[in-house]
């Protein structure tokens, strides 16, 4: 936040790993912490954060001062949230929505998704409308990772645990 009011530049500020900071340390603060709130309060938590999270979604326009600074913050805060609900012993209707196997996949899949969109949605946001190529850059990047991890990292994944050869 300080880095983005000092330089004024969104894409700097952006694109800097420390500006991810404030996410590491809720994120590490939420994995240590002890207390978990009760079924009650884990789906209060959770359905509002989510609720913020589409509406700042809506709000907060990209590229902008105020996305980086404001938007971030109360993305890291509404995040937090709806990850605390989360984590409780309780299936609450959210965690229950989210456990749905198509969601399951997508999460599952989802560092590849986010590998495979990052060249293709920076060669097409310039030059088409953003609704085309957020539909282009979704069917490639989920088409492309799904690929990935059938023919990749499934097959991989039977070596983790075998015993190396003496």
């Amino acid at each position: 936040m300080i880095d983005g009011l000092t330089w004024n530049n969104w894409f700097w500020s952006y694109y800097r790993f420390d500006t991810r900071m404030s996410g590491l340390m809720i994120g590490s603060l939420l994995a240590v912490i002890p207390w978990r709130p009760g079924a009650t309060a884990a789906s209060s938590i959770g359905l509002y954060s989510l609720g913020i999270l589409i509406l700042a979604l809506v709000l907060f326009r990209i590229g902008t001062m105020a996305s980086l600074i404001w938007g971030g913050l109360i993305a890291d805060i509404a995040s937090a949230g709806l990850i605390l609900s989360l984590t409780t012993a309780h299936l609450t209707p959210l965690a229950r929505a989210l456990s749905h196997p198509v969601l399951r996949y997508i999460g599952m899949i989802s560092y590849s998704i986010y590998l495979w969109h990052y060249p293709l949605a920076r060669a097409l946001r310039d030059d088409l409308n953003p609704l085309v190529a957020l539909a282009i850059v979704l069917a490639f990047a989920i088409s492309a990772a799904a690929i990935c991890y059938q023919l990749l990292e499934k097959p991989l994944k039977i070596y983790r645990h075998r015993e190396a050869p003496v």
